[in-house]
């Protein structure tokens, strides 16, 4: 069999991230996954609202984009765990 040469580019460049299982898609909706959506959905709308996800001002050099996005991830998360604590603490 001949591989594409896209083929070849998700082999070589294309990292996994984590091992999540993604929801079954299902007509009818259980609970549990209705509230995760809405936490989600609400976190999203809290970072869209002008809180900012801090990242202390500066500039920064990085030997490589992933080191760079790493930084920028750790404060996405930092962000949004910070939202959903806030949230867990209302319900």
């Amino acid at each position: 069999m001949v591989k594409s040469n896209s083929d070849i580019y998700m082999n070589d460049y294309v990292h996994k991230v984590g091992n999540r299982k993604e929801k079954e898609i299902s007509f009818y909706a259980t609970a549990e996954n209705f509230l995760e959506g809405c936490r989600f959905n609400d976190s999203l709308h809290a970072l869209a609202a002008g809180k900012p996800i801090l990242i202390p001002k500066g500039v920064y050099f990085f030997r490589t984009h992933a080191e760079a996005d790493q930084q920028r991830m750790d404060y996405l998360v930092r962000a949004i765990a910070a939202t959903e604590s806030k949230n867990q603490g209302e319900t």
